[in-house]
C-alpha cells in the first residue's frame, strides 16, 4: 500500500480534531475577548458536556440518533446554565479581576472534577454514535459520523459569526468588549452581557464535547488536553480574535494530527507548546490577531499579607511536617516572584522539576553524593528559571502567565518523551534516601533536614525582602513605569527575582527527591504550578510566613477532609472560592490588613 492512504487518513482524523478544537477555542477566546477572564475551568466545562451527554443518552434510551440529538440539544444548555450561575455567584462578585478570577476558576475546576468523579465514576464510558455507516473515500471507507462532526462544527461556527455580526445582541457584546464603561453609560446591562458571553463560550465547549464523546468516550479527567490545546489555539490566533482562532485551530489541528499520526503524539504536543510560547514571546497579539489587543497585558499585583509561627516537629506528624516544610520552600520561592514582584507564573513546575531531576539524575547515573546533588538541583532550578525568564519576560500579565505555562508543559512532555532516561511517569527510585542522618529514624531525619532547609530559606527570604532589592521588587510590582523613571531596569529586576524564585523552587525539588526517594515526570505537571500559587494566596501573598501557613492549611485541609470523605477536591475547590470571595489577601494578609499592620 502506498503513502496516499495513510496521508488521507491522517488528514481526515486531523480535520475532526480541528473541528472540535475550533469550537472549544472560540468559546475560550470569546470569554477572554469580551470579559478579559482567563477561564482555567474551560476544560472542565468541556468535560461536563461529555458527561452530561452520557447521562442524557442513557436516561432517554430509544434509537441512538434520537438520544444523541437530545444530548446535543440539552447538554450544552445545562452546562451553559451552570456557567451563567457561576458568573452571577462568583465572577461578578470579583468584578472580573484577572488574578481573582483565575483562582476562582481553579476552584471551579476542582469542584467540577470531584462532582463528575462522585456522580459519574472514574471509568471512561462511550456514547453510542447516532449512525455507524461508512462513506467510501479513495482507498478506504471512512466513518460518516466523523464527517458529520466536521460539518456540524462548521455550521455552529457560522452561526456564532452571524450572531456576533448580524444580531443586536452580538452588537451589544462587541460594544461591551470595546469599552465596558461607555457601554454602561449608554444603558447596556454589562452584567447580563457578561453572563450571556460566559454561557455561550462554555456552551460551545460543551457542544464540542458532545460531538467528540462518541469517538473518545467520557471521563472525569478529559478536560486537561482540550484546555491546553484551546489555550494554544487562541494565543496563536490572537487573544480575542475569533477569525484568527478558527484559522489557528485548523492549522494546529491538522499539524498536530499529522505529526502525531506519522511520528509521536508526545512530540506533536512538545512542538505545539514551544510554538505557542514563541508566538506569545515575539508576537503577543498572535499570528492572526490585531497589532495590539487593548487590555491584553493587565498588571499583575500580588496582595499583601502577614506572618505567623510554625510548629515544632512532633513524632506523629514528622513525615507530614517534612513534606510541608519542603514544599513551603517552593512556596517561598513563588512568593518572591508573585507576591513581591507581581509575576503571575504558571511555569514554576518546570523549576521544581528541574530541581528534582537536577538532583536525581546525578545520583542515579553518576553516583553523586546527596549534598552535591542538592546543590546541583538548586542550580538547575535557577538556570531553568533564567532561561525561561529571558524569553517569557518579553511579555507581561496574562501573556506571561500563559507563556510560562507553555514552557512548563513542554518540559513535562520532554520528560515523558525521554522516559528511558527520566523514568517518565513511573519515575526513578533513589537508593538510600531514607538513611540520611545516622542514628535517627527515617522520619526524624527527614523532618530535621526539612526543618533546616526551611529555616535557611525563611531567613534568606526575610533578608532579601527587607533589603534594598526587596524594596525594588515591591516598587516594580506597584508601579513599573515610575520605577523605570527612577533608573531601574524592569527586565533586569524581574529576571533576577525569577532566578531567585527558581533557585528556591529547585532547592525544594531537589530536597523532595532526596528526602522521599523519588523523581517522576508528574512533578512537572500543571498541578505543581497551580499548587504554589494557591499556597501563597491562601497564606497571604507578599508576606514572610504566608507561604508556610498556606502550604500547611492546604495540606491539612485535604488530610482532614480525606478522613471524612473521598470528595477531597470538593473541599479544596469550595475553600478556594470562599477564600477569594471573602479573604482575597489570604489568611495572614487579612490579619495584617485589619489588625496587625506591622507584621512583615
Amino acid at each position: 500500500m502506498g503513502f496516499g492512504p495513510f496521508l488521507l487518513l491522517a488528514l481526515m482524523e486531523s480535520a475532526v480534531t480541528a473541528a472540535t478544537l475550533a469550537l472549544t477555542a472560540v468559546g475560550l477566546s470569546l470569554v477572554f475577548g469580551v470579559m478579559r477572564v482567563v477561564n482555567v475551568a474551560h476544560g472542565e466545562f468541556f468535560m461536563l458536556g461529555a458527561v452530561a451527554a452520557w447521562f442524557i443518552t442513557n436516561f432517554i434510551g430509544g434509537p441512538p440518533w434520537f438520544a444523541f440529538l437530545m444530548a446535543l440539544a440539552l447538554a450544552p444548555l445545562a452546562v451553559a446554565a451552570i456557567a451563567a450561575l457561576a458568573d452571577r455567584l462568583i465572577l461578578k462578585r470579583l468584578d472580573y479581576e484577572p488574578e481573582a478570577t483565575i483562582v476562582a476558576t481553579i476552584g471551579l475546576l476542582y469542584i467540577f472534577q470531584q462532582a463528575a468523579l462522585s456522580f459519574y465514576g472514574p471509568q471512561a464510558m462511550p456514547v453510542e454514535p447516532p449512525f455507524n455507516f461508512r462513506i467510501q473515500l479513495p482507498w478506504f471507507g471512512y466513518s460518516a459520523y466523523k464527517l458529520s462532526v466536521i460539518l456540524l462544527a462548521a455550521l455552529v461556527l457560522i452561526g456564532v459569526w452571524l450572531f456576533l455580526t448580524r444580531s443586536k445582541a452580538g452588537l451589544v457584546m462587541r460594544a461591551t468588549q470595546v469599552d465596558r464603561e461607555t457601554a454602561q453609560a449608554f444603558g447596556i446591562d454589562t452584567d447580563r452581557v457578561y453572563a450571556l458571553v460566559f454561557a455561550i463560550g462554555v456552551g460551545l465547549a460543551a457542544i464540542a464535547a458532545v460531538l467528540i464523546v462518541p469517538i473518545s468516550q467520557a471521563h472525569y479527567l478529559m478536560g486537561h488536553d482540550p484546555l491546553l490545546l484551546a489555550f494554544i489555539t487562541v494565543i496563536v490566533g490572537g487573544l480575542g480574535s475569533l477569525r484568527g482562532t478558527v484559522i489557528a485551530a485548523i492549522l494546529i489541528g491538522l499539524s498536530d494530527g499529522l505529526i502525531a499520526f506519522f511520528w509521536s503524539p508526545t512530540l506533536a504536543k512538545i512542538l505545539a507548546t514551544l510554538l505557542v510560547a514563541m508566538v506569545l514571546v515575539f508576537r503577543p497579539q498572535g499570528l492572526f490577531g490585531p497589532r495590539r489587543h487593548e487590555g491584553l497585558d493587565p498588571p499583575c499585583r500580588g496582595p499583601a499579607g502577614a506572618s505567623g509561627a510554625a510548629a515544632d516537629p512532633a513524632p506523629y506528624h514528622a513525615t507530614n511536617l517534612a513534606r510541608i516544610m519542603v514544599l513551603a520552600v517552593f512556596a517561598i520561592g513563588y512568593n518572591l516572584a508573585f507576591g513581591y514582584t507581581g509575576l503571575l507564573s504558571l511555569g514554576h513546575a518546570l523549576f521544581f522539576a528541574a530541581g528534582v531531576y537536577g538532583a536525581a539524575l546525578p545520583v542515579t547515573y553518576l553516583g553523586l553524593a546527596q549534598l552535591p546533588a542538592l546543590i546541583a538541583g538548586l542550580v538547575a532550578g535557577a538556570v531553568m528559571a533564567g532561561l525561561t525568564g529571558t524569553l517569557a519576560l518579553r511579555t507581561a500579565g496574562v501573556s506571561f502567565m500563559i507563556v510560562t505555562l507553555m514552557f512548563a508543559q513542554a518540559g513535562y512532555l520532554s520528560l515523558l518523551y525521554f522516559g528511558e532516561v527520566t523514568g517518565g511517569d513511573e519515575g526513578l527510585v533513589l537508593p538510600g534516601a531514607a538513611d540520611l542522618l545516622p542514628g535517627l529514624s527515617a522520619d526524624a531525619a527527614r523532618a530535621t533536614i526539612a526543618y533546616g532547609l526551611f529555616a535557611l530559606a525563611l531567613i534568606a527570604s526575610l533578608l532579601l525582602v527587607r533589603g534594598r532589592f526587596g524594596r525594588t521588587m515591591v516598587a516594580m510590582r506597584e508601579n513599573e513605569e515610575r520605577s523605570r523613571m527612577l533608573g531601574y531596569n524592569p527586565f533586569a529586576v524581574k529576571l533576577a527575582a525569577l532566578v531567585l524564585s527558581g533557585l528556591f523552587a529547585g532547592a525544594s525539588g531537589a530536597a523532595y527527591a532526596l528526602l522521599f526517594g523519588y523523581a517522576g515526570a508528574s512533578f512537572a505537571t500543571i498541578q505543581y504550578s497551580i499548587l504554589p500559587m494557591l499556597w501563597v494566596l491562601m497564606g497571604g501573598a507578599g508576606t514572610v510566613l504566608g507561604p508556610l501557613i498556606g502550604t500547611a492549611a492546604m495540606f491539612y485541609l485535604v488530610d482532614i477532609a480525606g478522613s471524612y470523605t473521598t470528595a477531597t477536591l470538593l473541599f479544596v475547590g469550595v475553600a478556594l472560592v470562599l477564600l477569594i470571595l471573602f479573604a482575597p489577601r489570604g489568611i495572614l494578609g487579612t490579619i495584617r490588613e485589619r489588625w496587625l499592620p506591622w507584621l512583615p
